[in-house]
């Protein structure tokens, strides 16, 4: 199958690709990164393409942070960028973290969400990514546990499901999903406890 990737450069696009090609299927990817094989900022144009099995749909202003930093951009970046590119393929599948609509990568990502369902698209709801070195909390633990700095744990009653890079790339390859996640909520202070006893750690209240 012609599948393209956009965002295929970058955290979980690149696992996606990488597992696609072992696979035998013939990949693409959009990207701003220069290694893509489209490069192209889709929030302006989608450039001439040749038609695709599949198109998975990643590219984004991604992290909380970032975005409310630049509501502008997010807004380009996740809106604009994906009616852009459901304009030019009409069904898409749009890999969607569920977040606070109150922040601006959450509202943008709802409202991307809704697009992909209008023309028709997939989505699908992925929780808490670790894996691979990514900018997850997992990831970050490991990374300040290895570094023996101290594990940062935000206080409160909030509960995260996460799910490894794995399995979610093997279930964006099936198309009978709607949810990637492990179905356990865990808060941080019972994830930072499954690192050995001494560990440091320092609790905040806020945003993780």
């Amino acid at each position: 199958m012609k599948i393209l990737v956009t965002g295929g450069c970058g955290y979980i696009g690149t696992q996606l690709v990488k597992k696609l090609k072992e696979d035998g299927q013939d990949v693409k990817t959009l990207d701003t990164d220069e290694n893509a094989d489209y490069v192209c900022d889709l929030s302006h144009h989608v450039p001439v393409l040749p038609n695709f099995d599949y198109v998975y749909h990643l590219a984004a202003s991604s992290r909380v942070e970032p975005c409310e930093n630049n509501r502008k951009k997010a807004f380009m970046d996740n809106v604009v960028a994906t009616e852009n590119i459901c304009y030019r393929f009409g069904q898409i599948i749009y890999p969607h973290t569920y977040l606070d609509t109150k922040t601006t990568y959450g509202y943008t990502k709802a409202l991307s969400a809704r697009i992909v369902e209008h023309y028709g698209g997939t989505v699908k709801v992925l929780t808490n990514v670790f894996g691979y070195d990514g900018p997850g909390v997992i990831d970050s633990y490991l990374r300040k546990y290895e570094k023996d700095e101290s594990l940062g744990i935000c206080l409160g009653e909030t509960r995260f499901d996460f799910v490894h890079m794995d399995e979610v790339v093997r279930r964006l390859i099936s198309t009978a999903f709607s949810y990637v996640g492990s179905g356990k909520l865990l808060s941080l202070e019972s994830v930072a406890n499954m690192f050995p006893l001494g560990t440091t750690r320092h609790y905040f209240q806020g945003t993780p």
